[in-house]
């Protein structure tokens, strides 16, 4: 294999009549170049950022405007750059704008002017992420080995130009690793932590959250993720990547390689990895299921008939790599092993984690506690946008609720708790529970794109879920580290709560706000709930019977299952 890669570093976007400061402040989240020497022109950058897409605006379908844009990356001892322009948008279904919406725009050249390059460009909610995929272009070289050495670094910087204005943001990206492709075709270097330099602003977060992993699980290319299709296999493959790239190994002992990652059932397969704690034999579980529909749910737009699932789950399993990055990048390991667990055919009944239960690759009684993520990143409604919920901490007794409590208060996201109940066993935490271990589950509920079409990521909440990937972390670290790790406490039949009235009573006195965006019926309906509630909370707890129980039961299986899911898809996004 030879040192140095050829590798062209240039991606274009189209921007319609956007104003430019001088620096765009940038909070890079990953780049990877890629190069396969047996392909002409297949040379790849991917970079992905977030805070930095000021000025981008979506679409309007036969834009004419031309943004000269460049980028350029530098090593140690070397660089490589290229630029060119855009074509006007033609939006054809084969280049120019083929997404275009309030909070998303993609654009798509498949053949720019300058020879045999390509340029993708996925801008999610307009000034807090950018996604760029340049190919070819490769008139430098690049040493990847150099860049992926101990010690070694890379800087990138993006310039667009617009009626003479020139816009830049740069940034510096160390840590990268590299390794080689199969048969010694090329290389690829990856790098994961990124700061801007002395011309940007920004840092990263404390966790290792990238949007990009909805953005990959999301992509119309998986075609809704369906158990057992080559949209599943893709997924699985991407999963066994970003573990192996923790080295994280593979849960099942009986098997090597990229089959340890592996835990095959009827028609489908969980994804289960571990990373190794101070002591080994314990274990505190962390996942979310992967899999999504198809092309099985309502259509929203004519001619999208994909179920992407990017709230359900993408966020949730992005919110599970994010952890175990974090906890793989501490300086020492955690005090209890962390196994990251992907579920399939969760959509099919939960079936994925209830064969994981009847067949454990560990045992159940060394796992400590488990935290499940499903349907993240989701507003149900422009008043509830820092709602969100963790159902089930009672099945670890005080302590589990306890460290849930600390682990919400790292966080300004409204995250409320609420009994094992409320979470109605629509996800994976009910066979853990089943199971003996106690469970905490974090979800967001279900609004309008529930299972259809429009559960996009123009719709993911991506600071919400940034927070609640965070707030997942804390509360991971601290189940590693607890001194005694939480009692399991089965839930009884009926187990609600006053706290739990006080909870859904004040989510509905919040959405009184948005009262208009309901049917005339459901209004009457939300205010009748409303006063039912009002009274139960000033009643106090010791008026909280059986009547009262019934009743919020009632009420929160009519919004959850009926009202809110009434909406149109909309995600209700911050302006």
């Amino acid at each position: 294999m030879r040192s140095a890669m050829a590798i062209g570093a240039t991606v274009g976007v189209l921007l319609a009549g956007a104003a430019y400061a001088a620096v765009i402040p940038v909070v890079p989240k990953k780049l990877i170049v890629v190069d396969k020497l047996s392909a002409a022109s297949k040379a790849k950058l991917v970079y992905v950022s977030k805070d930095q897409a000021a000025g981008i605006t979506k679409g309007v379908g036969t834009d004419v405007a031309q943004i000269d844009v460049r980028f350029d990356v530098a090593y140690d001892g070397g660089s490589v750059a290229g630029s060119f322009t855009l074509p006007a948008g033609a939006s054809d279904g084969t280049s120019g704008w083929l997404v275009n919406k309030d909070s998303v725009a993609k654009y798509v050249n498949k053949d720019a002017p300058a020879g045999p390059t390509q340029a993708k460009v996925a801008v999610v909610k307009p000034g807090k992420l950018l996604k760029l995929v340049g190919k070819g272009l490769g008139d430098e070289t690049f040493d990847i080995l150099a860049a992926g050495a101990p010690g070694g670094s890379v800087r990138t910087r993006y310039c667009v130009t617009n009626g003479g204005d020139e816009n830049c943001h740069c940034s510096e990206f160390t840590g990268c690793a590299y390794k080689l492709i199969a048969g010694d075709t090329g290389a690829k270097l990856v790098c994961k932590t990124g700061t801007g330099d002395a011309t940007c602003s920004g840092s990263s977060g404390p966790g290792g959250f990238d949007p990009d992993d909805v953005l990959f699980l999301a992509d119309d290319a998986l075609a809704g993720r369906q158990n057992n299709t080559a949209g599943s296999t893709t997924a699985q493959e991407f999963l066994i990547d970003e573990l192996a790239a923790i080295s994280a190994v593979g849960l099942d002992s009986g098997e090597t390689g990229r089959d340890a990652f592996k835990q095959a059932f009827t028609n489908g397969t969980n994804i289960l990895g571990v990373i190794a704690g101070a002591d080994p034999s314990k274990y505190v579980m962390v996942g979310a299921h992967y899999d999504h529909l198809g092309t099985s749910c309502p259509s929203i737009e004519v001619g999208d008939t994909i179920c992407n699932g990017a709230t359900d789950n993408a966020a949730g399993v992005a919110a599970v790599l994010a952890i175990g990055r974090a906890i793989a990048g501490q300086p020492t390991p955690p005090g209890r092993s962390v196994i990251l667990a992907f579920w399939d055919r969760e959509e099919d009944g939960l079936l994925g984690s209830a064969f994981y239960r009847n067949n454990p690759l560990v045992p159940l009684g060394d796992t400590t506690a488990y935290v499940n993520f499903d349907i993240q990143g989701s507003n149900l409604l422009p008043s509830l946008r820092g709602f969100s919920v963790a159902v089930g901490s009672e099945t670890g007794g005080a302590s589990l609720q306890s460290l849930v409590t600390a682990a919400v208060a790292t966080e300004s996201l409204g995250t409320r708790q609420l009994s094992y109940l409320f979470g109605q066993g629509r996800s994976d935490y009910v066979n853990l529970v089943n199971g003996g271990v106690p469970s905490v589950f974090f979800s967001d509920a279900t609004n309008g794109c529930y299972h259809t079409s429009g559960d996009d990521v123009d719709v993911v909440d991506f600071e919400k879920l940034e927070q609640q990937s965070d707030i997942g972390l804390a509360l991971t670290r601290a189940l590693t580290e607890a001194v005694s790790p939480p009692p399991f406490v089965a839930p009884p039949p009926l187990g609600v709560t006053f706290s739990d009235a006080v909870v859904i009573n004040d989510a509905v006195d919040m959405a009184i706000g948005d009262l208009s965006l309901f049917s005339p019926a459901h209004q009457t309906t939300i205010l009748d709930i409303q006063t039912d509630l009002n009274a139960i909370v000033a009643a106090g707890p010791g008026s909280f019977d059986s009547a009262a129980v019934t009743t919020l039961l009632l009420s929160a299986a009519d919004l959850v299952n009926t009202i809110l899911p009434s909406l149109d898809c909309d995600g209700f996004l911050a302006p």
